[in-house]
């Protein structure tokens, strides 16, 4: 409940200072606005995530539905580097505003 309370009250941002909360927090900023509105949220209530405890270097999505974490690896110089870490847990920091 308290997600869909903070996804109301960020509709009135821009993508722009969706985004830029983003950053703050060393969170991903690509996605359509729905999609930002969904990880600035989550951040607010459940705090920022950190990166992949298995690689170091790629950003864990959740699955709201599931309540699992999974990292779609990430990009070091021009090669893609791949991981299959999921978790139900994964440590979060307070978010900044």
């Amino acid at each position: 409940k308290r997600l869909a309370e903070e996804e109301l009250a960020l509709h009135s941002k821009t993508v722009a200072q969706l985004k830029d909360m983003l950053k703050l927090n060393d969170q991903k900023i690509s996605g359509a606005k729905p999609e930002l509105i969904a990880r600035v949220a989550e951040g607010i209530v459940l705090g920022a995530p950190v990166r992949c405890p298995s690689c170091n270097g790629g950003k864990p999505n959740f699955d709201r539905t599931s309540g699992v974490y999974t990292c779609p690896g990430y990009m070091e110089d021009d090669e893609f580097m791949h991981c299959s870490w999921s978790s139900y847990n994964l440590h979060r920091t307070s978010w900044k505003e």
